[in-house]
């Protein structure tokens, strides 16, 4: 009878753990996929391509009045969103005006800008860590080529800086 309660117990105690650690793999697996969804980039080429984008790091920097956001791919390209005055810095929505968008393709290839800033928009979101979001959707013309790029990335509050001008 002694021997049936231990096995009895060795059953329940593998199950309690099995289950513990299913329930703990499905929480890690569930906070790297929001982590990892956090960073996307999408980018239609014209004529219909869509060339891939994984996302190697963000970086912002706050010099002089004016931000700049970094997005740098595995392969080595490069999407700029650059000169966000300091006064539109701040949850809510930007349109093309209000800032600029370079697409640096890496190589020996031409930086390429947007001339259709009536398409170009982004939207700023500062989380309660004093992390930011960006949601970026926009137009660029590059080397006979439109990219469309839609785009969500996460990034770390800029710390302000000046520089001054070389006389």
């Amino acid at each position: 009878m002694k021997q049936k309660w231990m096995l009895f117990g060795c059953v329940c105690l593998v199950v309690v753990t099995t289950t513990a650690c299913g329930k703990k793999a499905t929480e890690s697996g569930q906070l790297q996929a929001a982590v990892s969804s956090e960073n996307y980039v999408k980018v239609i080429e014209t004529p219909l391509n869509q060339p891939v984008f994984e996302v190697k790091s963000v970086r912002a920097d706050w010099v002089n009045g004016f931000i700049n956001i970094a997005i740098t791919s595995k392969s080595g390209s490069m999407l700029q969103v650059n000169g966000i005055a300091e006064k539109d810095f701040k949850t809510g929505r930007l349109f093309g005006d209000a800032f600029r968008l370079v697409y640096l393709p890496g190589g020996f290839v031409a930086a390429c800008t947007s001339s259709e800033k009536h398409v170009n928009y982004l939207q700023l979101l500062q989380k309660p860590d004093q992390t930011w979001l960006l949601s970026l959707q926009g137009k660029v013309f590059c080397e006979s080529s439109h990219l469309e790029f839609d785009l969500q990335v996460g990034f770390d509050q800029p710390e302000r800086s000046f520089v001054a001008p070389n006389h």
